[in-house]
């Protein structure tokens, strides 16, 4: 869904890195990294860590209740907007 808007070689460049944190191969449990694709200009760029979380997240819960069926997609995007943030969410 992400190639859409960044190549999915950068994601795995990241993903990488991320996994060769020091300390982190000794860590077991839930491990949640949140990124954002941010526009700079005319351009997408990827924030690859916003947030590191230890911890169970929003995004764990999401994944476990989604339905099966992977043929419902959506994209969630905030715009700045007239001095306003706006969530816009669409199908895909």
């Amino acid at each position: 869904m992400l190639s859409r808007y960044i190549p999915v070689s950068l994601l795995d460049e990241v993903k990488e890195k991320i996994c060769c944190v020091p300390n982190l191969n000794h860590y077991r449990g839930p491990f949640g990294v949140d990124m954002m694709i941010v526009r700079d200009d005319s351009q997408l760029l990827l924030h690859p860590c916003v947030e590191i979380n230890l911890r169970r997240t929003m995004g764990h819960v999401a994944l476990a209740l989604s339905p099966a069926d992977d043929d419902i997609r959506k994209v969630m995007r905030i715009d700045y907007e007239d001095n306003n943030y706006k969530l816009r969410i669409r199908k895909l």
